[in-house]
């Protein structure tokens, strides 16, 4: 198939009717996450191994971050408890709000500054270096049966192989975080834990139907967007004598046909995430969140709870989602770049496992 189509738009309808319920497109999406994920990984790890040591170091960075942070709120419940009505407000300071700025600062300013200069160094942009260049190598050893514009898709592979690889080096380390907040969480209330928990699977559920729901369509846009480069490739870059003739002006009037079909697409597909996204999915996250900080308000106003350790569970009750954000973000990441990832795989050589749209 080729990179960047000039021909007629997709023949496929971008609405198709639904065949499945919700719980079976799913399952069937989930299967197939399943299968591509392994091919995925060790298509980014082909990519991402001449720097491997390289991106030990921003794990490693990545690591102390979410240590270092899930320690603030202890060190502030512990010193909110610490104190009786009425406390000396020098001795508050001294012993609530400096510890908290020293904690602060290396997760929020230090460690995060440190990491974004290495990584400007010494790591995206050697890594774009080495994905041009295994593409340009590949082209010159064995030229791949693909028609059309490829350097585009070079460029837009790479920034997509980049970003997947670093979350996959940031948002583990998070999810981790979260992994231990929930263990804390359900050693301290069973019932609050499990509450999350109900809450964490319907927030992958509803997202889990929303990838499935547009996998297709998301794949689609891709296409015209290839399409609509292929052409202003063709329209900007032509030689001055074939303005005005026969084929150029055919060729500006699918360029249009392509635009209002791209315009079309990206109206669906951006409503219907933000659809699901906001309204539904957030809406339910909102409803167990208030839920959540009611019962333990309640808690703390008759004696059960002290205000330290509401503190503390409030500040770890957001974290205790990271493992849900972190394969949502991930899935978000994969779900809208998986087209442009799959072409880079074509030209530069590399299965990552990722079937064709048409298919």
């Amino acid at each position: 198939m080729a990179l960047y189509e000039d021909g007629l738009p997709l023949a496929q309808p971008l609405i198709a009717a639904a065949s499945r319920t919700a719980v079976g497109e799913v399952l069937a999406r989930s299967v197939e996450w399943a299968h591509e994920a392994p091919g995925m990984g060790r298509g980014l790890w082909e990519l991402a191994r001449p720097l491997k040591w390289n991106f030990a170091v921003i794990f490693g960075l990545n690591v102390a971050i979410s240590v270092w942070e899930t320690v603030q709120p202890f060190i502030l419940a512990w010193g909110i408890d610490s104190f009786a009505e009425r406390a000396p407000y020098l001795d508050i300071v001294a012993v609530i709000v400096f510890p908290a700025l020293a904690i602060g600062l290396p997760h929020g300013i230090v460690l995060p500054l440190v990491r974004d200069l290495y990584a400007a160094w010494f790591v995206k942009p050697r890594y774009e270096k080495l994905v041009g260049l295994l593409c340009f190598k590949r082209r010159r050893a064995a030229p791949p049966a693909l028609v059309g514009k490829k350097a585009p898709i070079a460029q837009e592979g790479r920034i997509a192989a980049y970003q997947l690889t670093e979350m996959l080096l940031r948002d583990p380390a998070f999810a981790l975080r979260g992994i231990a907040v929930l263990v804390i969480l359900f050693f301290k209330s069973p019932i609050l834990d499990g509450v999350l928990l109900i809450g964490m699977f319907a927030d992958l559920f509803i997202t889990v139907l929303m990838d499935a729901r547009l996998f297709t369509p998301y794949a689609e846009l891709r296409e015209h967007q290839f399409r609509l480069r292929g052409l202003e490739y063709q329209l900007l870059d032509a030689d001055p004598r074939e303005l005005g003739g026969a084929e150029d002006l055919a060729r500006g009037a699918t360029y249009k046909q392509e635009w209002d079909a791209y315009v079309r697409a990206t109206q669906f597909v951006e409503t219907r995430r933000l659809i699901y996204q906001l309204p539904i999915r957030e809406g339910i996250s909102t409803v167990v969140r208030i839920a959540v900080m009611l019962l333990v308000g309640w808690w703390v106003h008759i004696g059960d709870v002290s205000i330290g350790d509401y503190i503390l569970f409030t500040s770890l009750a957001g974290r205790a989602t990271d493992p849900l954000w972190v394969v949502l973000g991930i899935q978000q990441q994969i779900m809208t770049t998986r087209e442009s990832l799959r072409r880079l795989g074509l030209l530069c050589g590399i299965d990552f496992g990722i079937r064709p749209p048409a298919d």
